[in-house]
């Protein structure tokens, strides 16, 4: 059956190079704009040299821009001969509605998140080496996939404080549901972020008030960043957050930030990486 990938990068940023390279096949469709989060050198690389070639489409600004110009290719999609399995890579919940409206039409339609789908691509390849091998052979267990990526496994299972929730949903807004979303699954995990988001959705994004300033707000969140995305531990420079306020919040831009990143500091591209899922959530902030 043949796959074709909607990718939602101002949504998952870069993360869908490394499912290109591990997809055997399938066609992929990266729906763009300026908001995109950059991506690195490394990436661009191994794109190149991978010597696949996906379609890229620029898409419109504006509010959900880019959900609705993907969600009106896939029915333009779906509408060809043979359309195979069509699957929206993205973390936004909100394209579970239109995944259920095709699935209800009989049209083969997910929503993963490229965790989740590199997860499986792992565990497929798991079982590739275990067929491939001697009879004869003294084998080694395979993991489970659960286990096979331990800063996962660790996220899933840790213990959630109830004040960084609130610290999350009053840093972002409560109205900030693809923020709040994106700031769950990249924190605790894809499975746990899940669930901890549809639990917060439930509760209406409750959480008690507090009085910050723009400032106090970049400064919260940014720390909740380095706590859960920094697995190198980069050191933070002392007057990052002072840049992150004049440059990112007051140019409501990403397009130039990488730049001024490496001009800045040593290791500017590192600390790039870090924030490059989350740039539309800071911008939002000052909002």
């Amino acid at each position: 059956m043949s796959k074709t990938y909607l990718i939602d990068s101002e949504n998952v940023g870069a993360n869908w190079i490394d499912l290109l390279l591990k997809a055997e096949d399938g066609e992929f469709f990266i729906f763009y704009t300026q908001k995109s989060p950059n991506i690195d050198y490394d990436h661009v690389i191994n794109l190149i040299s991978s010597g696949k070639k996906p379609t890229f489409i620029p898409c419109h600004e504006g509010k959900n821009g880019l959900d609705f110009q993907l969600v009106s290719y896939l029915g333009y999609l779906l509408h060809t001969e043979d359309s195979g399995e069509m699957i929206i890579v993205s973390n936004d919940t909100g394209f579970d509605a239109v995944t259920k409206f095709w699935k209800e039409r009989g049209q083969r339609v997910a929503r993963k998140s490229p965790t989740d789908l590199l997860k499986k691509a792992k565990k497929e390849e798991s079982v590739l080496v275990s067929d491939d091998s001697d009879d004869n052979a003294e084998t080694s267990p395979v993991l489970p996939v659960e286990s096979a990526d331990p800063k996962e496994e660790l996220k899933n299972n840790a213990e959630v404080d109830e004040k960084e929730l609130f610290t999350i949903i009053n840093c972002l807004g409560k109205k900030s549901y693809s923020a709040i979303h994106n700031a769950c699954v990249h924190f605790y995990g894809a499975t746990k972020g899940e669930d901890i988001y549809k639990k917060l959705k439930a509760d209406k994004f409750a959480a008690p008030s507090v009085s910050w300033k723009v400032t106090t707000k970049t400064k919260r969140f940014t720390d909740l960043i380095f706590k859960y995305c920094n697995p190198k531990n980069i050191s933070v420079p002392k007057d990052f957050q002072t840049f992150v306020n004049d440059q990112i919040l007051a140019n409501d831009t990403q397009k130039s930030t990488k730049a001024k990143f490496l001009k800045k500091y040593p290791n500017g591209q590192s600390l790039n990486k870090i924030l490059m899922p989350f740039y539309t959530s800071i911008i939002k902030i000052k909002k």
